[in-house]
């Protein structure tokens, strides 16, 4: 009976330990094909992924190109603008030009009167200097010929005060000679 015991205790426990290894064999059998799964799970997922980035970046490729035409539009409108803008100034200057040019042209008119006005002046002025030098050298030779004039009849005049003092000495002279003649004569007869 013991026995008997012992022999269905190692049944059993053979049958626990079958039955326990068929438990493990399940569970390595779900955990495989649960990885399995997780595996393909996480390749759809990845496929998945791939599709939305490759979607996204085709988007973002569209949105980019569309932006790019947006912005040659624009580029095209604001050089068409700076064209508009740069024919506006060009034709401006062109006529700040021209009417520099004519305010130019009158102030060198101006100017060129202005010297031949200036010149005219300076001929009228050097005329009535020559003028005034001549009539100054006319004044100057009248008062040189009075000066030799004047100069000659002092002389003349000093000339003949001195012929007359000369004159007036001989005849003293003569006098005072004849005077001493008629005392000599006088006093030779008493001797």
């Amino acid at each position: 009976k013991r026995l008997e015991k012992k022999r269905q205790e190692e049944q059993r426990q053979l049958q626990e330990k079958i039955a326990q290894e068929e438990k493990e064999r399940d569970r390595k059998r779900e955990e495989k094909l649960r990885r399995r799964e997780e595996r393909m799970k996480h390749r759809e997922e990845k496929r998945r992924e791939k599709r939305l980035e490759k979607k996204r970046q085709e988007e973002q490729r569209q949105l980019q190109e569309k932006i790019a035409q947006e912005e040659r539009r624009i580029l095209i409108a604001q050089r068409k603008l700076e064209s508009i803008r740069l024919l506006t100034e060009l034709f401006n200057r062109a006529k700040v030009v021209k009417q520099q040019q004519e305010v130019q042209r009158l102030e060198e008119e101006l100017e060129q009167e202005r010297l031949r006005q200036l010149a005219s002046e300076r001929r009228k002025k050097e005329e009535e200097e020559l003028k005034r030098k001549k009539e100054e050298e006319r004044k100057q030779k009248e008062l040189q010929k009075k000066e030799e004039q004047l100069r000659e009849k002092l002389l003349r005049g000093l000339k003949k005060r001195k012929y007359k003092e000369e004159e007036q000495h001989r005849e003293e002279l003569r006098q005072k000679i004849s005077g001493q003649k008629l005392k000599s004569a006088v006093v030779m007869p008493h001797t």
